[in-house]
């Protein structure tokens, strides 16, 4: 069964004629009457009627029921083709932390499909070490993360840096630097960016001493800091985006966490696109003082 014999049958029922669907299709009577023929012994039935000197045609029983199918059959093998014609390079699979598909991925996102209608992008937000089974596995092109771990079938790139800097609602007196033993805990609003910041955390902090807020959608850290005198550690990047959404203080931390440095890590098929998603990252983040593309 073929896509011309199928074509053949159905054009015969639109038009009521061998005679007519011939020109319409621009073959022949008899080659379309030979892929109907090809068709039925296919089948194993008569799909139409034929009777000498009628050039309409009459569909035998089996053949208005297969009307239906046809259509069918066209439908799906309309979809096979279509799958079949899809450039791996131009569809991207990605996973990222929270943060940066907040505050730094929008902008990237938004280039990289403007620039083809051909392009698309699938996007899952992740944690690290849920990024890596994803890569291992396959489902994932690429991931960017902030927590690097040990895995002998991924290779862990540094993308860029940044510092940790201190960001407060306006309620609360600001200096140049800040020390974290000035700080009350008691108003904090906490995300848990890496092993190494919550190393620090506890260091200064009483590691049973309860924040204000513990956050692992960076979405509402915004509302927070707007809505009551809290204070947050955060990376460069996000206190910069946060400031241009609602009126906050940013500066420097005294004895502050570790710069915080983002990889990113690859799947086992090269992609173009990829390459092409990392430019523009490049791009954004050297748009942004203070932090440093490894790009």
């Amino acid at each position: 069964m073929t896509i011309l014999e199928i074509d053949a049958f159905l054009m015969i029922v639109k038009t009521g004629s061998i005679t007519a669907a011939a020109a319409q299709l621009y073959v022949t009577q008899p080659a379309l009457s030979r892929r109907i023929a090809a068709l039925e012994k296919e089948l194993g039935y008569s799909l139409m009627e034929r009777s000498r000197g009628i050039r309409s045609i009459k569909l035998t029983e089996k053949g208005k029921a297969f009307v239906a199918v046809a259509h069918k059959w066209k439908m799906l093998w309309s979809e096979t083709d279509r799958i079949s014609k899809l450039d791996a390079n131009l569809n991207l699979n990605i996973s990222a932390i929270g943060s940066l598909l907040t505050y730094i991925f929008p902008g990237v996102f938004q280039k990289f499909l403007n620039s083809s209608q051909d392009l698309s992008l699938s996007i899952q937000n992740q944690h690290s070490y849920e990024a890596y089974s994803f890569i291992e596995s396959g489902l994932t092109d690429i991931a960017f993360i902030s927590d690097a771990m040990y895995s002998k079938n991924v290779e862990t790139i540094p993308a860029f840096r940044e510092p940790m800097v201190f960001v407060a609602g306006k309620k609360v007196p600001i200096l140049t630097k800040i020390h974290p033993s000035k700080l009350d805990i008691a108003h904090e609003i906490k995300i848990p960016w890496s092993p190494q910041f919550d190393i620090w955390h506890d260091y200064w902090f009483n590691a049973f001493a309860k924040p204000r807020v513990i956050l692992d959608q960076m979405s509402m850290m915004e509302y927070f800091l707007d809505s009551q005198e809290n204070w947050a550690i955060v990376p460069l990047s996000v206190a910069i985006k946060i400031a241009k959404a609602i009126d906050i203080e940013v500066c420097k931390i005294e004895d502050g966490p570790p710069d915080r440095i983002i990889y990113y890590i690859l799947g086992k098929q090269s992609k173009k696109s990829i390459e092409f998603l990392l430019q523009l990252l490049d791009k954004e983040i050297k748009n942004i003082e203070g932090v440093v593309s490894y790009l």
